[in-house]
């Protein structure tokens, strides 16, 4: 769209240019949309990684398996001054598994250990998807004990896809996954 100023003599803006012109400022401060959001005490992203090991292993056929997982938390930056920059949770479960199935992580608490010793303990709940070979976690909640008290969680980790000769064969006893995790 072309925009034409009138002006009456060199130098001088008529009122209907002033007007357009500060229409047009407005309009793009409007299409940009708002600034970021004040941030809340104790908010933090920390990019993650984790480590899934299964026993004896997974296969196409289910079976029992005892999951045990991994999960570092590193990087942290903090916009509110929190001084944590690692930290990690971890746990096991024996249940049914197989290559066939995703599985969703278990909805219920999962406490995180800072480096300073400090903890936050998360309600929350999981959700797995199979994209592409691979399976997104999405695990989203509220702190509600510890560090960071009231914030939301949120935590996205893609993990390695699985092995397909292995899962028709030895079984598959590990997946890596890599992500991030936001306290706000």
């Amino acid at each position: 769209m072309r925009t034409i100023l009138y002006r009456r003599f060199p130098g001088a803006v008529t009122r209907k240019s002033w007007t357009v012109g500060l229409l047009a400022v407005f309009g793009v401060t409007m299409l940009a949309g708002p600034g970021p959001a004040a941030a809340t005490v104790g908010d933090l992203a920390c990019t993650v990684s984790s480590t899934i090991t299964y026993s004896p292993g997974i296969t196409l056929t289910p079976s029992n398996q005892t999951v045990t997982w991994s999960v570092q938390y590193s990087g942290c930056t903090s916009t509110t001054g929190a001084t944590v920059t690692t930290g990690s949770r971890g746990g096991s479960i024996t249940r049914e598994r197989s290559c066939l199935a995703v599985e969703p992580p278990l909805d219920g608490t999962r406490t995180i250990t800072w480096n300073d010793a400090t903890t936050s303990v998360v309600d929350s709940t999981g959700l797995a998807v199979d994209a592409g070979g691979q399976t997104v976690y999405t695990i989203t909640g509220t702190v509600i004990s510890g560090r960071f008290t009231g914030d939301t969680f949120l935590e996205v980790v893609t993990q390695s896809s699985l092995n397909l000769l292995a899962c028709a064969t030895t079984g598959v006893t590990s997946q890596t996954g890599t992500g991030a995790v936001t306290f706000a």
